[in-house]
């Protein structure tokens, strides 16, 4: 197929996408239907035509429901178990790109991205090292971009750092928009989502000047595309992907992108993804992966199925989709399908098979993680919800499953602790303590059973980090005091005492464990003054102590 013929084809593709659609603005709303369920449509909320259009969304026509029937066998290899230790990902081209630009080593990041678009061009079935390497330059953060900055300037006359700042700014156009729905987004997030991705177009042409290869400007453009769907873009976006096809003619990734353009939600449509994947499959053995472009349109019908809680319809569509190969992206969703249904074992091999296919996508890994908490195997959900962090610093949900496996390991320590088991106790308050070191209750559970097994030096460790953490809490003064008291470190608790009470003025208790101090020491004088604020403050016992000197004074 010629090369004017091809951008012809596509021009084709993408006119009939938006011919096609019921609307060209990219809008889409989720609305409440029968029963309370979601509806998501491109028209707005309460319109009929809204609710005809959201249901062709998720329909499937009825031969491919006759194939999902079918395809239980032939799918049923995905299933096969793996080992989650050996998938587990501890390094790779985003942790290792990222350490070359963060240790300023600029010609050697130069080197690997011309090496990855060597053989990307050569090896469709190798361009995923490309991706992941300016996905992952391209962090959304200041700090990212001051450090992209240092490296334009050091290698002022090559193309790589502008791609990768034109990959930051695209990405930070995504993050200032959010995740929402159209109809749940508002107007500013849009403005500041079109200013960063003018931002990323200026680095685009100021890349252009080193003719860069296609494959990442190509796939950048599609991207700022399809939250626009112009007319006046169609021709050149054509060409745009004429040219990138031409140099990769392998690429699966730039054409599943497109597709991705191309779902009703961004104003395309199924019958245009489906035209496009028939286009390329003629590349099929120059990637197999290609083939798995006509699996995209059933899994976008899953996606929106499980978006309407019609899991097991989405099960057949995901099984439709896989027919054609073990697409990571299609597995993971699959995946999220199974886990919405609570069949955790299910969805963990699903999972597997998607990281195994492609180690380096920190949702797969945070999805993974909430699976094996779901089936208490917290040891292997750390290992995978850190992962996602190391591939995604920004991912806060990783963060939150780290803090909620740390208080279940805490809550298992203080199980172990009322069955007077403190070696385990000790076991799981460390390994809470590993995951949120700066919790106070994990260090002062920690302090408490280590003074229950005798261990008062480290107990007394313990609880100093305590009172660094939180200055002001009580019980960790109260514990201390405990054990000071066994080696009669009578002065030490006192500076403790004072400290505390400088935070915490009106503490009865603290001004009537002070004075008990006080006492061991021989300080007598200072011992009736802390009794009488004490009972000042309302505190019994420190009234009945204080007029009980009072009177052996008077006698």
């Amino acid at each position: 197929m010629g090369t004017g013929c091809w951008s012809a084809q596509v021009v084709l593709v993408v006119t009939l996408a938006l011919l096609g659609s019921a609307t060209a603005s990219a809008q889409i709303y989720k609305c409440t239907g029968e029963y309370g369920k979601p509806l998501f449509t491109d028209r707005p909320c309460g319109s009929e035509q809204g609710i005809q259009a959201a249901a062709s969304v998720s329909d499937p026509p009825e031969q491919t429901k006759l194939a999902d029937i079918t395809s239980t066998t032939q799918h049923s290899q995905v299933l096969e178990p793996i080992d989650n230790q050996n998938s587990e990902l501890q390094t790779g081209v985003t942790i290792s790109t990222r350490a070359l630009l963060t240790g300023g080593k600029f010609s050697a990041i130069n080197k690997q991205l011309q090496r990855f678009e060597s053989e990307a061009k050569t090896n469709g079935a190798n361009e995923a090292n490309l991706f992941d390497a300016y996905l992952a330059l391209g962090l959304p953060t200041a700090e990212q971009k001051t450090r992209l900055q240092r490296w334009r300037n050091s290698t002022p006359d090559t193309y790589q750092p502008y791609l990768a700042l034109a990959m930051h700014a695209y990405n930070h156009g995504w993050l200032a928009r959010g995740g929402a729905w159209s109809s749940e987004t508002e107007e500013q997030q849009f403005t500041a989502m079109r200013a960063h991705f003018e931002q990323a177009q200026s680095y685009l042409e100021q890349a252009a000047q080193y003719n860069p290869p296609t494959a990442i400007p190509t796939y950048l453009q599609i991207g700022i595309w399809k939250t626009q769907k112009d007319s006046s873009s169609l021709q050149s976006l054509g060409k745009t992907l004429d040219h990138a096809l031409t140099e990769y003619p392998g690429s699966y990734v730039i054409r599943a992108h497109f597709m991705h353009a191309l779902y009703p939600r961004w104003g395309g449509s199924y019958a245009a993804m489906s035209q496009f994947a028939s286009l390329s499959q003629d590349k099929i053995s120059l990637n197999p992966k290609i083939r798995w472009l006509q699996g995209l349109v059933d899994a976008d019908r899953a996606f929106m199925a499980t978006r309407m809680d019609a899991y097991k319809r989405a099960d057949s569509l995901y099984a439709s989709a896989l027919q054609y190969g073990p697409n990571p992206e299609v597995l993971r969703q699959r995946a999220r399908n199974s886990y919405e249904q609570e069949n955790y074992t299910e969805a963990l091999a699903y999972i597997n098979q998607s990281i195994l296919g492609d180690p380096e996508k920190a949702d797969a890994l945070r999805l993974r993680c909430i699976t094996q908490m779901k089936l208490d195997d917290l040891d292997a959900a750390v290992r995978d919800c850190r992962q996602a962090q190391l591939l995604n610093p920004l991912d806060d949900v990783a963060a939150e499953n780290l803090r909620r496996i740390a208080n279940r390991f805490y809550r298992q320590g203080t199980e172990f602790g009322k069955s007077r088991e403190y070696q385990s106790a000790l076991q799981q308050y460390a390994r809470a303590i590993e995951l949120k070191p700066g919790e106070l209750k994990f260090r002062y559970g920690r302090a408490w059973t280590l003074n229950k097994v005798g261990e008062y030096a480290a107990a007394l460790d313990e609880l100093k980090r305590c009172i660094d953490i939180e200055p002001s809490d009580f019980n960790s003064h109260l514990l201390l005091d405990r054990i000071l008291t066994r080696s009669r470190d009578w002065g030490e608790i006192v500076q403790y005492w004072n400290a505390y009470i400088s935070l915490q003025p009106s503490d009865q208790e603290a001004y009537f464990e002070r004075a008990g101090t006080y006492h061991h020491l021989g300080d007598r004088e200072a011992s009736l003054q802390d009794l009488k604020k004490a009972s000042e403050l309302g505190h019994p016992e420190a009234t009945r102590q204080y007029q009980a000197l009072l009177a052996g004074s008077d006698s």
